[in-house]
C-alpha cells in the first residue's frame, strides 16, 4: 500500500513541475517579444502614427532624443487657440498610453514644428549631437510656461527682518571685523 502512495505522490508531483515548467518558457518568448530592440526612428513612426490618429491632425514630426521625444503637430490654421489647445491635449493623452510616449513633449507652433523637421534633417545628415541637443534645448525653453516669481507675505518679510538686538549684534561683529583688519 505504501507502494501505491508514493507511486501516486511522484506521479502528482511530476505533472505538477511538469506543468510549471511550460510557462516560463513562454513568458520568457513573450518578454523576449517585448523587449525586442526598437530603433528610435521606429519609436518616432510610431509616436507619429498615434499622434496623426486624433482628429484635427493633419502631420506631426517627432524627434527621439534619449528617452525624451518632442512631437511637433500640424493642425489647419484657421483653428483658434482654444481648439489647438484641445487638440494638443488629445495628442498628449494619447501619447501618455504609449509607453514611447509618456515622456513627449507635444507642441503646436508652426514655427517650432519647422525645426524639429529640420532637426530631423540635421540627424539623417551626421550633425553633432550637441547642436542637436542646443536646438532641443532652445525649443524647450521657448515652449516652457514661466511663472512669475512668488511674492512674500507681510509675514514672511517680517521674518527676514533683523530685531534690534540682531542688528546690534551684527554691528558689533563688524566693528571688531573691520579693527581686526586696520
Amino acid at each position: 500500500m505504501q507502494t501505491k502512495h508514493v507511486i501516486t505522490l511522484m506521479l502528482c508531483i511530476s505533472i505538477l513541475f511538469g506543468c510549471t515548467k511550460e510557462h516560463p518558457k513562454e513568458t520568457i518568448i513573450e518578454n523576449q517579444s517585448q523587449q525586442k530592440k526598437v530603433s528610435n526612428k521606429q519609436i518616432a513612426n510610431h509616436l507619429s502614427d498615434v499622434a496623426q490618429s486624433v482628429p484635427g491632425v493633419n502631420e506631426a514630426l517627432v524627434t527621439i532624443i534619449g528617452s525624451y521625444a518632442i512631437v511637433g503637430i500640424d493642425v489647419e490654421s484657421q483653428l483658434d487657440s482654444s481648439r489647438v489647445g484641445t487638440i494638443k491635449y488629445s495628442v498628449t493623452e494619447a501619447l501618455r498610453k504609449d509607453p514611447h510616449g509618456k515622456t513627449a513633449v507635444v507642441i503646436a507652433d508652426p514655427d517650432i514644428t519647422t525645426r524639429i523637421q529640420q532637426m530631423n534633417n540635421n540627424m539623417r545628415e551626421g550633425d553633432p549631437m550637441q547642436a542637436i541637443i542646443d536646438e532641443v534645448s532652445s525649443i524647450v525653453g521657448r515652449t516652457m510656461p514661466l511663472f512669475p516669481k512668488k511674492e512674500p507675505t507681510v509675514h514672511e518679510r517680517q521674518e527676514k527682518e533683523m530685531t534690534p538686538s540682531e542688528e546690534q549684534d551684527l554691528r558689533n561683529i563688524q566693528k571688531k571685523h573691520s579693527h581686526e583688519n586696520e
